[in-house]
């Protein structure tokens, strides 16, 4: 029980509180998104009838038929979730543990409990929005962060807690982003709470997590630079290798949230929308201006000099306009969308239009229910505009396809390596249902 005693410690010192919070939160409250459950049945009962929807999160994105079939939806969810919601003494016990610090709320969960169980509702940034506000969410998302990155500022150099509450072991959107300040400054702790299997913290770089006080620039750069090494030196992997045989000969377009330069290495430049950002690239970490520049012979520079896993500090990559130090060109805090950015989207909108009215197969390898906005939406929505087109989801876990295209859809439960590798002896065109 020595975790729980150094936690208690940390929050009794702290200057301020970062409160993430996940479905696993709302779960403990006994409001699950993905269950196929009793409470599930009892509200949208009519849903599941009418459209064959599963659970609470298909049903937020689905797409009905009319404009009043989505409001009705979102009718009973809103009365569900949030007119007929009661505080629960999780968030009782929650909000008696931050006390009298200076907190803010970073949260996923767009079901306004928090404001609903007295959080100030100044301090709390929804990162996908809530039931309230879901036509366009956008601008409220916007203000609510640009509140939370001048919380960020105030407290840089003070001690914070961050305290992370049911979050997945790979979530990026909320899980990455507040490591990231951890890692980046001595006076921030991280405490997560959740099972078992879905806690992760890195071992390096995250000292401050893990309680030893032994973390220095120098060990984060030994790590940092120790992967972004394995990464670029990497070979192709056989599944990107088996994809790239796939599309031979075909007009493709590739749109990824993965940073590990696969893609890059298999397809050419031109082919390939990396929308989240990659390892191959370093920032100014101050983004003191709009520029990112390929690391690699930096990396293989710097990477003999390391030494026990640390690189001496006076070889840190620093920007060469304002001499901070640069940092990684990946989805983060501190993340750069500037022009580099932009180019992928601009590439992405591109591969979007050419394939307007056209004969086109939206292949979705890998997308799971965590940030379904990048891929899994936008791929459904194209198909369902798009009376020539099919949608494949190949997933053993997360492959799901709308009712509407029940016949324009084909969703694949099964190993994503055998998949492709079956798919390549194959050819794409002769994958069906029952295949």
């Amino acid at each position: 029980m020595n975790e729980f005693k150094t936690a208690r410690n940390w929050l009794d010192n702290a200057d301020a509180v970062i409160i993430s919070a996940g479905n696993g939160l709302s779960i403990t409250e006994g409001y699950n998104i993905f269950a196929h459950d009793e409470a599930f049945m009892t509200h949208f009962g009519t849903f599941y009838e009418r459209y064959g929807i599963m659970n609470i999160l298909q049903g937020a994105f689905y797409n009905y038929p009319t404009v009043a079939e989505r409001d009705a939806f979102y009718k009973v969810l809103f009365d569900y979730m949030v007119d007929h919601y009661e505080s629960t003494p999780v968030f009782r016990d929650l909000k008696q543990l931050v006390g009298g610090h200076e907190y803010f709320v970073v949260t996923s969960n767009g079901n306004m409990h928090f404001q609903l169980s007295g959080f100030d509702e100044e301090r709390i940034f929804e990162v996908e929005g809530n039931f309230g506000n879901n036509q366009n969410p956008m601008p409220m998302i916007q203000k609510q962060q640009a509140k939370f990155n001048a919380f960020v500022q105030k407290y840089r150099s003070q001690n914070v807690v961050i305290l992370e509450l049911g979050i997945g072991a790979n979530n990026q959107l909320i899980k990455a982003l507040l490591m990231q300040l951890v890692a980046q400054s001595l006076s921030y702790r991280y405490i997560t709470l959740n099972l078992p299997h879905e806690i992760n913290i890195p071992a390096a770089g995250m000292s401050a997590a893990a309680g030893p006080d032994w973390y220095n620039p120098g060990d984060l750069w030994g790590f940092k630079l120790s992967l972004i090494h394995f990464v670029l030196h990497e070979p192709v992997y056989q599944p990107y290798q088996d994809l790239k045989a796939i599309l031979k000969d075909r007009d493709y377009d590739l749109i990824t949230t993965n940073q590990d330069v696969q893609f890059s290495k298999a397809f050419p430049d031109k082919d390939v929308a990396t929308i989240q950002g990659d390892w191959s690239y370093f920032q100014c970490a101050d983004k003191c201006h709009d520029q990112v520049y390929p690391n690699q012979t930096v990396v293989d520079q710097l990477f003999p000099q390391i030494e026990n896993g640390h690189l001496p500090e006076n070889l840190i990559p620093r920007c060469p306009k304002c001499g901070a130090e640069m940092l990684e060109w990946v989805r983060g805090y501190e993340f750069l969308e500037g022009q580099h950015y932009n180019k992928q989207y601009a590439k992405y909108r591109q591969f979007i239009q050419k394939a307007e009215g056209k004969k086109t197969v939206y292949l979705e390898l890998g997308v799971g229910m965590m940030t379904p906005m990048f891929i899994k939406e936008p791929f459904m929505n194209l198909t369902y505009q798009n009376s020539q087109a099919t949608y494949i989801t190949v997933n053993p876990k997360d492959a799901i396809v709308p009712r509407e295209l029940m016949d324009r859809g084909i969703a694949v439960k099964y190993d994503l390596v055998k998949v492709l590798a079956n798919l390549k002896e194959w050819g794409i065109s002769r994958i069906s249902a029952e295949d």
